[in-house]
């Protein structure tokens, strides 16, 4: 029981200090996992090193269970990965369909897209104080823009960051970036 306490303590402590260079890996495995199944080798040599006697051993890894893992592991990694971000409101502002200037605040919750044009972020909007839940936003790196995109129609708002919560935006901005700048290719 001990050991296993253990070993979940490091465990959360190594996932806790995840930053976007790290999570980037679980899309490059999964992305060389499916290029060696398309090229016919549907399993790898994996080198093990024994920490203890420094000894080493090959071991054979599945491609097709390398891409499940990368799934799983996304699902766990992520909240710890942004656990500064997750739950924090975003003021932005934006213009409504008249014009006039429209608040709007998003809280956020996960990644459902992350691209360098298209990266979606899913959370509460809340537009012109009527709030809309699990709604997103996205934001193209490439234009340096955000928008919230209205649902139920292609209207879209662009929004600009609040001031008063840029510093903690562009910390969530500059996570992002460092995860697609780490991966080893850009999504086709």
């Amino acid at each position: 029981m001990e050991l296993s306490n253990l070993i979940k303590e490091a465990t959360r402590t190594v996932i806790n200090e995840m930053d976007g260079a790290t999570y980037s890996r679980i899309y490059n495995a999964s992305h060389k996992a499916k290029e060696d199944n398309q090229n016919g080798n549907h399993s790898t040599l994996r080198i093990i090193n024994n920490k203890t006697d420094g000894s080493r051993r090959f071991v054979g890894v599945n491609t097709d269970d390398t891409i499940a893992k990368a799934r799983r592991m996304e699902k766990e990694v992520q909240p710890h990965w942004l656990q500064d971000y997750v739950g924090k409101t975003f003021k932005f502002y934006g213009e409504d369909r008249l014009g006039l200037v429209a608040d709007v605040l998003f809280t956020f919750d996960k990644i459902k897209k992350l691209d360098l044009n298209k990266t979606i972020l899913i959370g509460t909007v809340t537009f012109n104080q009527t709030q809309i839940p699990g709604d997103g936003i996205v934001i193209d790196f490439i234009k340096n823009r955000v928008q919230y995109h209205e649902k139920g129609n292609r209207y879209a708002y662009n929004l600009e960051i609040d001031n008063r919560t840029a510093q903690l935006w562009n910390g969530l901005l500059a996570q992002l970036k460092q995860a697609l700048e780490n991966r080893n290719e850009q999504p086709k």
